[in-house]
C-alpha cells in the first residue's frame, strides 16, 4: 500500500498446522501475546466480485492479560524487523480511532473497520 497500516494479526498456515495452531502462533509471533482458542469460521471470499482469493478461516482467540506470560509481550525479531507495533485499540471508540488513523493517512484493514462497526452499532443501537 506504500503506507502504514493496521490490521489484525494473521499469516499462512505451515504444512502439517491446522489452522488453530497456525493463528495462535501468528498471534504470538506478531503481537508477543499468547491466546486462547475460542472459535473459528469457515472459507471466507475476500473480495468475490473481483478476485478469487480467499481465506481458509478467521480464528478468534482470547488474551488473558492476567497470564504471566502475557505481563510483558515480546515480538519475533523477525516481525519487529519487518516493521509490525504492537497497538491495543479499547473496543470502545474504535470506529472512531480507526476514522482518525485513515484521517492521518493509514490503510485499515477493511476486517478490523467491519468489527468496529459491529461494536459501534451494537453501542448506537442499544443491544
Amino acid at each position: 500500500m506504500g503506507k502504514h497500516t493496521i490490521e489484525l494479526p494473521a499469516g499462512l498456515v505451515d504444512k502439517d498446522e491446522s489452522p488453530q495452531t497456525a493463528a495462535l502462533r501468528e498471534l504470538k509471533e506478531e503481537t508477543g501475546y499468547v491466546g486462547t482458542f475460542i472459535g473459528a469460521t469457515g472459507q471466507q471470499a475476500l473480495s468475490p466480485g473481483l478476485t478469487n482469493e480467499n481465506m481458509c478461516v478467521t480464528i478468534f482467540a482470547e488474551i488473558d492479560p492476567e497470564l504471566p506470560e502475557n505481563k510483558n509481550p515480546k515480538q519475533s525479531k523477525e516481525d519487529r524487523k519487518m516493521g509490525i507495533t504492537r497497538e491495543w485499540l479499547p473496543l470502545k471508540n474504535l470506529h472512531h480511532t480507526l476514522a482518525a488513523y485513515e484521517a492521518q493517512g493509514w490503510g485499515v484493514f477493511a476486517g478490523l473497520y467491519a468489527v468496529a462497526h459491529g461494536f459501534y452499532l451494537r453501542e448506537r443501537l442499544g443491544l
